[in-house]
């Protein structure tokens, strides 16, 4: 399934949020230089990244509460200005993945912080928004994780055919990742997704795949 095939959810549950982004604005933005934005550069990147490991790292002791307004509050008061400014298409692209990381951790902190539909539904655009931002960086890597959480929250709140389009999904951004066990993982999601929805052939062969995958050399863990 390839990014702009990707099958978007025809139930009640919110997938529309999905809306795929256009590729080529980051290369299109390299090219044109507005009055006004902000320059930006790999120290920025940096920063983001530095922040997600020091958020990531301290979450457990904060918990997942504290830790998500703080990661909001980064996000909005400093990265989106960044994401608004002009830089180098392969800036851009680094930019863009890393901020989908700290979205990606907001996810998880809305998650730990409670199992109420405000936060479930929280999640839900966090990890949306966290697709679109890896998509526009072309990071198949970053995109799976999102894909993944979509597909588990859809999962348990019982919505088992939107379930399996997003495991499949995820199981398709991750099939060219040199990291065996990030294959694994996804393969996984898909295989349990199926079962749920009592596909127990296509869970059997996911499952089989994600074994095989788990059972080759370990490879240095990327973004995944």
């Amino acid at each position: 399934m390839k990014r702009r095939e990707f099958i978007l959810a025809s139930s009640g549950y919110a997938l529309s949020t999905l809306g795929l982004p256009d590729m080529d604005s980051i290369t299109r933005r390299t090219k044109t230089v507005f009055p006004g934005p902000v320059r930006v550069g790999q120290d920025e990147v940096a920063a983001v990244r530095h922040i997600v490991k020091a958020l990531g790292d301290s979450a457990p002791e904060l918990g997942g509460g504290l830790a998500r307004h703080l990661a909001v509050r980064y996000l909005t008061k400093d990265v989106t200005p960044w994401l608004e400014g002009h830089f180098t298409e392969a800036t851009g692209r680094d930019l863009f993945a890393a901020t989908s990381q700290l979205v990606h951790l907001a996810d998880w902190m809305a998650q730990d912080e409670g199992d109420t539909p405000e936060l479930r539904g929280l999640a839900q655009l966090h990890y949306a928004h966290s697709f679109r931002l890896t998509a526009e960086a072309g990071d198949p890597e970053l995109s799976a994780p999102a894909l993944r959480g979509l597909a588990v929250q859809c999962a348990d709140l019982g919505y088992r055919a939107e379930a399996v389009q997003l495991g499949k999904a995820c199981a398709e951004y991750s099939r060219d990742l040199d990291n065996p066990r990030a294959v694994a993982y996804y393969e996984a999601t898909l295989a349990n997704a199926t079962a749920q929805d009592d596909d127990r052939r296509t869970a059997t062969g996911h499952l089989a795949m994600s074994e095989t995958a788990i059972g080759k050399p370990a490879a240095t863990p990327g973004g995944s």
